[in-house]
C-alpha cells in the first residue's frame, strides 16, 4: 500500500490512527485542531464553533508538540513551533513557525545554513525563552477589586489601577478606562455581576498602563476610543510605557477625535471633551450628560477623608499631581484644563484615583495646584537650583526623591525621574 503523504514508501497494513488536539479561545467561538499522524506530518485546522464548520489549514513536515501550543484569547493567533531537522552534506536544513494570524497559517521560513548560524539561532531562542519565563515569574497578580453605583446605570469599579467608569444601557455597556493589562478578567466579572449586556465601547482618559493597560484585550470584544494625542503618544513612545508590567502589549485605539466624540447607545450618550494638556497631552473628561456626572481621569485625583481623630496636616495646600513630561504633560497648562472643565454642567466626579467626589472638590484642587506651582515657581527663580525644588516637593509636599533611580519608570518615582523637565517649565 501507498500513500503520497509518505512520500510514496511502503507502509504496513495496520497504521495508528491520526490524535486529535483541540485548542479552545476563551473569548470567541474559535478552536483550533492538530491532526498529527500517521505520517511524520501535521495539519492544523480552523473550527468554527459557532457555526460548527472547518477550515483545514497548512501541512508541516515536522512535529507540533500540543504542549508547546497557545491559542489567544480571542483566537486570531495561534502560536506554536515547528522543527524538522536532517543532514545534507554540511548543511542543516531547518523549518519552524512562531506565530500566525487565524486564516492564514503558513509554513514558516526554511532556511539553509551552516552549523554556526544555526547555533546563534538556537541560543537566541534559548533567551526569548528565558525573558518570557523571568516575566511570567515577576508579573504581578491582580489586585481584588470592587463597584459600587455612582447614579442610575453608572457604576465605578476601582482597584489597584485608575478607577472605571461602567455605564449600563440597553444595548450593551460603555466603560471609560480599563486599569492594567492583568484587571482584565476582574472588570470583566465585576461588569457581570451588574449586567448582562455586552461590553461595547471604552473611552480612554490617557494613555497610562493604570488606565488604558487593559485596551489589548478589549479590542477584540469592543471599539476602543481615544484622543489623537494619547494614541500618538502610544505610537511614539518616549520612555519605557509599563512602569508597573514591563513587556505587556500595548492595544492602540482603532477610533480618535480632536476636541469632541460622542458615543450613543441604548438611548444614552456619553461624550468625551479635550481642553488641553495638563497630566499628558491627551487627557479627556468623559461627561455622563443624563446623570450631570464626569470622569476625570488623573486630570483629578479624589481625596480620602482623613481619620477621625487624626491630627492635621500641616503641610501647605498642595496635590499629588504627576506631570509626564515625557507624553506632552504640562504643570503650566493644568490649570488652564480644569478652567475647561468647571465649565461643565455636573455635580458629580469620578476622579482618576480616588473616591467618588463633588464639584467643589476639583475647585479646591485647582486651587491648591495653583498655589503649590507658584510657590514652586518662586522657589526655583530665587535659587535657581533643581535640588531645592525637589527637597520642597519630598518635605512639604509628600513627593518621593530619596532612594529613586533615574530608570527605569518605578511607581511612586515618576515625577522625580522628570524633575528636569519640571524645573525647566517653571524656570521659564
Amino acid at each position: 500500500m501507498l500513500c503520497a503523504g509518505c512520500y510514496n514508501r511502503p507502509v504496513p497494513s495496520r497504521i495508528a490512527p491520526a490524535r486529535l488536539h483541540v485548542l479552545f479561545a476563551q473569548e470567541a467561538p474559535i478552536g483550533v485542531i492538530l491532526r498529527r499522524g500517521p505520517t511524520r506530518q501535521v495539519r492544523l485546522i480552523a473550527w468554527n464553533t459557532g457555526t460548527d464548520t472547518f477550515d483545514p489549514g497548512q501541512w508541516f513536515k515536522g512535529q507540533i508538540h500540543d504542549w508547546n501550543v497557545s491559542l489567544s484569547p480571542n483566537g486570531r493567533l495561534f502560536a506554536y513551533s515547528v522543527i524538522a531537522l536532517s543532514y545534507a552534506g554540511r548543511y542543516l536544513i531547518v523549518s519552524f513557525t512562531a506565530v500566525s494570524r487565524r486564516g492564514s497559517v503558513r509554513q514558516g521560513i526554511v532556511c539553509r545554513m551552516n552549523r554556526k548560524f544555526l547555533l546563534a539561532i538556537f541560543v537566541a531562542v534559548l533567551l526569548l525563552q528565558s525573558a518570557w519565563v523571568v516575566y511570567m515569574q515577576s508579573a504581578k497578580p491582580p489586585g481584588p477589586l470592587r463597584i459600587e453605583k455612582v447614579k442610575g446605570d453608572l457604576y465605578m469599579i476601582s482597584g489597584e489601577g485608575g478607577n472605571v467608569a461602567v455605564y449600563v444601557t440597553s444595548e450593551g455597556v460603555v466603560l471609560v478606562d480599563d486599569m492594567f493589562d492583568r484587571n482584565h478578567d476582574g472588570i470583566l466579572a465585576q461588569v457581570k455581576s451588574v449586567t448582562d449586556k455586552p461590553i461595547r465601547y471604552i473611552l480612554n482618559t490617557h494613555q497610562h498602563d493604570d488606565h488604558a493597560g487593559g485596551d489589548f484585550k478589549m479590542l477584540p470584544i469592543a471599539e476602543v476610543i481615544a484622543h489623537r494625542n494619547a494614541r500618538a503618544n502610544l505610537v511614539d513612545i518616549k520612555q519605557p510605557y509599563y512602569e508597573d508590567t514591563p513587556g505587556t502589549p500595548i492595544g492602540l485605539p482603532r477610533v480618535t477625535f480632536s476636541d469632541e466624540a460622542s458615543v450613543f447607545l441604548g438611548g444614552k450618550e456619553v461624550r468625551a471633551k479635550y481642553f488641553g494638556r495638563g497630566h499628558t497631552s491627551g487627557d479627556v473628561v468623559v461627561m455622563f450628560p443624563e446623570l450631570s456626572v464626569i470622569h476625570t481621569g488623573d486630570l483629578f485625583l479624589g481625596r480620602q477623608a482623613p481619620r477621625t481623630g487624626a491630627p492635621a496636616s500641616t503641610r501647605p495646600p498642595g496635590v499629588n499631581i504627576y506631570v509626564d513630561y515625557a507624553q506632552g504633560g504640562s504643570f503650566m497648562d493644568w490649570t488652564k484644563t480644569l478652567d475647561g472643565v468647571l465649565s461643565l454642567q455636573f455635580d458629580t466626579v469620578i476622579p482618576g484615583h480616588g473616591p467618588i467626589s463633588k464639584k467643589a472638590d476639583v475647585v479646591q484642587f485647582r486651587s491648591d495646584l495653583e498655589t503649590m506651582r507658584s510657590r514652586l515657581i518662586g522657589i526655583v527663580k530665587a535659587s535657581q537650583t533643581k535640588d531645592d525644588m525637589v527637597n520642597i516637593l519630598e518635605s512639604d509636599y509628600g513627593w518621593r526623591a530619596k532612594g529613586c533611580p533615574l530608570t527605569p519608570p518605578t511607581a511612586g518615582c515618576l515625577q522625580f525621574q522628570q524633575s528636569d523637565a519640571m524645573f525647566a517649565e517653571l524656570k521659564r
